[in-house]
């Protein structure tokens, strides 16, 4: 192939992660995003990858979180 992968690099799955997480970084809700990929359960979830960048970012934020009182 021009983009020097085989065939067997690619299957069904791949374009299915591949729009999901497309659609996750460019804003698509999470509902829609279920409905585009005709998902009935919350699998559509498993899909989505998220970068080094955006997990750090996450992390961050978790750490500098008002800590909850327990009462």
């Amino acid at each position: 192939m021009a983009a020097g992968l085989g065939h067997d690099a690619w299957n069904g799955h791949s374009f299915r992660r591949g729009a999901a997480t497309w659609a996750a970084q460019v804003g698509i809700g999470e509902t829609q995003i279920q409905t585009l990929g005709r998902w009935r359960s919350e699998a559509y979830k498993l899909y989505i990858e998220y970068s080094k960048e955006e997990r750090i970012a996450l992390s961050q934020r978790l750490q500098s979180a008002p800590r909850a009182q327990h009462r």
